[in-house]
């Protein structure tokens, strides 16, 4: 299996400015863009769909559900959302997911794992579990956290590295990461549940990766990274476009969320934002070329840029998502509105 964000049509991106709203202040905000979200992109039996990808479901996309539906105080379209997964999804032999579900029959043809849904999930259970004192969402998420931790992390000489999946990205004297699945508010929350375990390791050496995996003339991180088994500086993973993309917009997003996004990253990205202004983002630039997608990112690009510099929280609205075009931008505009909320707390 190869997992790849989509490739994004220019007709789908948002080349000019959107509708905008003010920065959420509080749960009735969150509340408001959940419903938005799920009108468009939730079905009635719980499948979120990624209409920017041929409509199919993903272990990704159904948690980013169950963390929306939590954050905005929606039970009954948690438990509805969990309960799709849990039947569609489930694998036969661990507690962790098959990463897609597509339209056709038969729906799931790769049960191999995505670990950013499957942190996203354990993420949202754990929360569940606090907001709403319910006990067995806590024993499920800790499950989910337990089996990542001893199925899909892997030690080199200077990392304990986050898999993206089970299979598929080991190799002889490499390993090909995800940055962007660094989701580091679900990593500190699985390192809360097991803090003499392996994820208050993971944690650090995934911020340390990141900081070390920069490329380019704007010293960003890409979207797949190559980290030699036996010591040494990570590269730009091969086989994969060598962008700053739709993966890698996340990472500054979920570092900002985690509290470890700091200088010389922090610097480069907001260096970055400016060179177009927000309004006309790219959909990626080319780490080695400096070249830039011939269209504009999506709104959803936009609220990642606001949120992850809090300096530009007063000079600029994040986006809705009623303007944000499909699921991904959607999703990446509703993700910065609850950052946004927990991180001005």
């Amino acid at each position: 299996m190869k997992m790849t964000r989509r490739s994004m049509a220019a007709g789908l991106a948002v080349s000019g400015a959107s509708s905008l709203i003010t920065l959420p202040a509080q749960g009735a905000d969150i509340a408001d863009e959940w419903r938005g979200f799920r009108h468009r992109y939730v079905s009635d039996d719980g499948r979120v769909i990624d209409t920017g990808n041929g409509n199919i479901s993903h272990s990704e996309g159904q948690g980013y559900g169950m963390l929306f539906a939590q954050s905005a105080g929606d039970r009954s379209n948690f438990d509805l959302i969990w309960g799709w997964t849990r039947a569609n999804l489930t694998r036969e032999n661990d507690s962790l997911h098959a990463w897609k579900w597509q339209p056709a029959a038969p729906h799931v043809t790769d049960t191999n794992t995505a670990t950013d849904g499957d942190l996203l999930i354990a993420w949202a259970l754990s929360r569940a579990g606090l907001s709403w004192s319910e006990p067995d969402y806590t024993r499920q998420a800790r499950m989910i956290f337990d089996a990542l931790s001893q199925r899909a992390t892997q030690s080199t000489a200077e990392y304990k590295l986050l898999l993206p999946g089970l299979h598929g990205f080991t190799h002889a004297h490499r390993t090909v990461v995800n940055p962007s699945y660094y989701i580091f508010p679900a990593l500190k929350a699985a390192a809360a549940q097991a803090p003499t375990g392996i994820w208050p390791t993971v944690l650090r050496d995934g911020v340390r990766l990141i900081e070390r995996g920069v490329f380019g003339k704007y010293n960003l991180p890409p979207d797949w990274l190559a980290v030699p088994i036996a010591g040494g500086a990570p590269r730009l993973a091969k086989n994969w476009p060598p962008r700053f993309s739709y993966d890698a917009i996340r990472i500054p997003l979920y570092m900002a969320w985690g509290g470890v996004l700091a200088d010389p990253l922090r610097a480069a990205l907001d260096r970055f934002w400016g060179v177009w202004g927000l309004q006309a983002l790219p959909g990626w630039v080319d780490l080695t070329t400096g070249e830039r997608s011939s269209y504009n990112a999506p709104p959803g690009f936009q609220a990642v840029a606001i949120v992850s510099d809090p300096d530009r929280w007063g000079q600029h609205p994040l986006p809705g998502v009623r303007e944000s075009g499909d699921y991904y931008s959607a999703a990446l505009t509703l993700l910065a509105h609850i950052a946004a909320t927990e991180i001005a707390r």
